[in-house]
Formats: structure tokens, C-alpha cells, sequence
């Protein structure tokens, strides 16, 4: 299963093969070494309550990127690592070294603000963010979706902290704001967080335009 996970969007490629055995002996052999590890890090883990980063099993991963794409803004460093089951919680870097220290001092920090640490070799559950405020406004979100993103509103799991950050690569959001007032005549450039939510209410609460009814019907 490979699944992509930006800040207000989830998708998930489900792959299942039957004929490369070389492939699915390596990622036996993957699993393998990981629950190895895993099950070590667990069992030691009761011999302290304090634990450190050095506690936890961890997953280092070399970015596979292509050369001749253009990621902008969202190319990620070359080097990845996570915590084994706890992945919420990782480091990038452009060598192992920098990707480690970068995981340890988000470890430092959710230590510091007395976050809960889940035991090593277990993890937290995932949580989502809250999406009252942008289910409040599920025909002009369907809307705002089709005619700005090009985007079928059903097939995406956006919350109150999606924003328009999350459906592009480029340097600002100049384009999509652009768009949104030639098709809603609304300005919404100064928006700085560019949440989907603040947007929603600022169409509907921006006086009606000739011929708009308050839904904003693009034209």
C-alpha cells in the first residue's frame, strides 16, 4: 500500500502483485528486520520509564526522486527516517545525519510540552483534524472545487486546516487567488494562512454581485 498524506488531503494506492517474488522476498525480508527490531526496542523498554530517542526503533529511507520532475516547492531533502510505528513522527535531511538530528529535535519538543510518548515499539493512533466548519459548507465547497482546483470535492478528506497550499507546488498562491475573484469576485489574497474555511466565509458573506445568488454561481 503507498499512500501520500498532505496537510488536508489523504490518498491511498492500494498495489497487490502475485507474480515478482523477488519483490515480495525483499519485503518480507524488510518486515522481517523491522519486527526484529521492533520487538527488541519493546522488550527493553521496560527496564527504564524515561525514555530517549536512542529507545525507539527507527526507519531510514532514501528519497526516490526523478531528476528530470519539477517539484517546486514540495521536493522533499534526500534523506527520510521515522519512528517504527510511531509515524507521526519523523526527520528529513539531505544526509542521514541531518534527517536524525532533525527527528530529534522534534522528539525534544514534544518531550519539552510534555507530550504523550507512546511506549517504543508501539505507536499513537493518527488523528485527523477537526472538519466541522468546512462541512458547513459542502455546496459551495463542491463548487469552489470544480471551477478553482479542477477537483471533485467527493474524492478528497479535507478539514478546517486545509488550505490552498495543499493543491499545488508553486511559489504562492497567486494563480488560485486570481481565479477566485474573476469566477466569485471576491479578493481573498490577504487571506495569509490561505484556509479553505476563511475563504467559504468570505464568499458567502461578500455582498452579492448582479446576478449571484449567495452560493456565488461562478460564471
Amino acid at each position: 500500500m503507498l499512500s501520500h498524506v498532505k496537510a488536508g488531503i489523504i490518498t491511498v494506492c492500494i498495489c497487490i502483485g502475485t507474480e515478482n517474488s523477488s519483490f515480495d522476498s525483499m519485503f518480507i525480508s524488510f518486515v522481517s528486520a523491522n519486527a526484529s527490531a521492533n520487538r527488541n526496542k519493546y522488550l527493553l523498554s521496560f527496564t527504564k520509564s524515561d525514555w530517549q530517542l536512542s529507545d525507539y526503533p527507527l526507519r531510514f529511507r532514501r528519497q526516490k526522486l526523478n531528476p528530470d520532475e519539477d517539484y517546486g516547492r514540495l521536493k522533499l531533502p534526500a534523506w527520510n527516517v521515522q519512528v517504527i510505528n510511531w509515524w507521526q513522527l519523523g526527520g528529513l535531511g539531505e544526509t542521514k545525519e541531518e534527517a536524525y538530528l532533525d527527528l530529534k529535535a522534534n522528539f525534544e519538543k514534544l518531550k519539552a510540552e510534555g507530550a504523550e510518548l507512546p511506549r517504543p515499539g508501539t505507536g499513537l493512533p493518527i488523528e485527523f483534524a477537526i472538519s466541522d466548519e468546512v462541512e458547513s459548507h459542502t455546496v459551495l465547497a463542491a463548487n469552489f472545487f470544480e471551477k478553482i482546483l479542477a477537483m471533485d470535492y467527493r474524492d478528497c478528506f479535507i478539514t478546517d486546516e486545509s488550505s490552498l497550499w495543499d493543491f499545488h507546488t508553486e511559489e504562492s498562491n497567486d494563480h488560485l487567488n486570481r481565479k477566485i475573484q474573476e469566477v466569485y469576485g471576491v479578493d481573498v489574497s490577504n487571506i495569509d494562512d490561505a484556509k479553505l474555511v476563511k475563504i467559504f466565509e468570505r464568499i458567502i458573506s461578500a455582498e452579492p454581485q448582479p446576478n449571484k445568488s449567495l452560493e456565488m454561481t461562478p460564471r
